[in-house]
């Protein structure tokens, strides 16, 4: 920071909302005055490009602003340097600007400069600074730069001003809020230390929110923009003679100002909500400063660009809160919104991207992990499953049926029909052994040996029965004698051929079989002893 140099104060300066003309013709009228200005801040902040003088005290910018040219006391210039304490002037060269004095007057530095509010302001500790070419040659084309909230280096508080240079040679400074304690500016226009224009000087200013002053350089004029009519301050009727569409009885057009002067601006021309577009304009809600055509969608929701639609983005369909363009993943289902705490249904429901594995159903099964699957790289395992006589718990209950078991490690299961799941000799297809009363192959049948004649094993039944080795099965023996027992002798009583009959029909058991029959002998039958 370069210290403020010691102020030259001159008291307080008697001041009127009409001034000039200067040495060279230049003079000014306030928005306060009756004809004047029509007080009008076109704000730039969201537009203009940001200048570097934003960054640091006490600093300039050179503006790149090529293809703009401004009369100024004679001259044209096409360069314009932007200094942080509220100047310009037309040298791409620094200097601190701190000493002040009335205008015209200043010798020190630059002396040719306009100076909106010339005084100690700090951008870098607070606010910015904007500049934008509006308008198109020959089409009120015309420079704009904006303090916007810009702090003051010593005194508290912030103000947003405009000056506004057109290439017709006018001038204007525009003023939307000044909330300083206290401040000693210098405001106006010097083209040499001789010839100046002052609208201030330092102590009183009668710089206010809501103010204009324009400055003209060819006097006011009967007639300054050539409407037909003259200015108030020149006797006529024309309400705005710096705009050649207002004047009495012209026809009104969106542009908010009162072009018939009749007093009365239209309700449609009215800007409510400062975003400077009018209900005449199209604005679609002139109290959201928001919504307005050309505005970007902004993803909450609304018509931000008033064309009637609500980008499908923005709409929530499922009322979870969410839009898709603020991150919703699925806007159909309301469990499914980013920072959603995640439950057991298989969706991502944060909206992460991903959905962690207690929620996958990789075997297809139906049935997640978080809901009690027990493999989920088994299709064959979860709740509510039936048993398969697998070995496996298929119902994830934590147990393994003990029909499922395998408990002599035979291969077979009491489920698989092993008929003695304690002898590994014991299942079904293991190989039977003649005649030795046990049912290896668990078939419900023992086998007897290989008769010599090569007629092939007899399976035996189990309990008291007869077999032949003829090749006719020994149940149909045992049924036919069954029959021919009733009928001869009036008794269901089981018999073997040879014996006496038993006491009761116990069993044979106990009996020492007959001498196997001779191979000869093909219809011999044997009795077989019951295991």
């Amino acid at each position: 920071m370069v210290a403020t140099l010691a102020l030259l104060l001159f008291g307080a300066v008697t001041h009127a909302g009409v001034g000039g003309p200067d040495a060279f013709g230049y003079v000014y009228v306030d928005s306060n005055e009756p004809g004047g200005p029509p007080y009008v801040f076109d704000d730039i902040s969201a537009t203009g490009a940001l200048s570097t003088i934003s960054l640091v005290d006490d600093d300039y910018e050179a503006l790149p602003v090529a293809g703009f040219s401004f009369p100024f006391y004679g001259q044209i210039y096409s360069g314009f340097s932007l200094h942080s304490n509220g100047l310009i002037y037309f040298a791409d060269q620094y200097d601190s600007w701190l000493l002040r004095t009335c205008i015209p007057g200043q010798t020190q530095y630059w002396q040719t400069f306009i100076a909106p509010y010339h005084d100690d302001l700090d951008p870098s500790a607070g606010g910015s600074v904007y500049y934008q070419l509006l308008g198109s040659p020959g089409v009120d084309y015309r420079l704009v730069v904006q303090y916007d909230d810009v702090r003051h280096y010593f005194f508290l508080g912030n103000i947003t001003f405009q000056v506004i240079l057109h290439e017709t040679g006018q001038i204007d400074f525009v003023y939307e809020d000044i909330t300083l304690a206290a401040s000693y500016a210098n405001v106006g226009i010097q083209g040499d230390v001789n010839s100046g224009l002052e609208y201030a000087c330092f102590e009183n200013l009668p710089v206010h929110g809501g103010l204009r002053v324009s400055i003209n350089p060819g006097g006011f004029g009967p007639d300054v923009d050539q409407d037909g009519h003259d200015s108030l301050l020149d006797g006529g009727n024309d309400c705005n003679d710096y705009n050649a569409t207002v004047f009495p009885l012209a026809p009104e057009i969106c542009d908010g100002f009162d072009n018939d002067c009749d007093g009365v601006l239209p309700g449609d021309e009215a800007d409510g909500d400062g975003d400077r577009s009018r209900l005449c304009d199209l604005d679609c809600d002139d109290n959201d400063p928001e919504r307005f055509p050309g505005n970007p969608e902004l993803c909450d929701g609304l018509d931000n660009d008033c064309d009637l639609l609500v980008p499908a983005d923005e709409e929530d369909m499922d009322a979870d809160g969410w839009q898709i363009c603020r991150g919703d993943c699925d806007d159909m289902n309301a469990t499914m919104f980013p920072g959603n705490d995640e439950i057991c249904d298989g969706f991502d429901n944060d909206c992460s991207g991903t959905v962690g594995p207690p929620e996958r159903d990789d075997d297809l099964d139906g049935v997640l992990w978080c809901d009690g699957d027990c493999d989920d790289e088994d299709i064959d395992r979860f709740p509510g499953n039936q048993e398969l006589c697998d070995g496996i718990d298929n119902d994830c209950n934590g147990v393994v049926p003990i029909e499922e078991n395998d408990g002599d490690a035979d291969g077979a299961r009491v489920c698989d029909g092993d008929c003695n799941d304690a002898d590994v000799e014991i299942h079904p297809g293991a190989v039977e052994l003649d005649d030795d009363g046990i049912d290896h192959d668990c078939d419900g049948l023992d086998s007897s040996p290989v008769p010599a004649d090569g007629a092939g094993a007899v399976e035996q039944t189990r309990g008291c029965g007869c077999a032949t080795n003829g090749g006719v099965p020994a149940g149909w023996l045992v049924w036919v004698a069954l029959i021919a027992g009733v009928r001869a002798r009036g008794s269901r009583t089981p018999q073997c051929p040879g014996r006496p009959p038993p006491a009761s029909p116990a069993s044979c058991a106990s009996r020492t079989p007959p001498t196997r029959p001779s191979p000869h002998s093909r219809r011999t039958s044997t009795c077989i002893r019951e295991r």
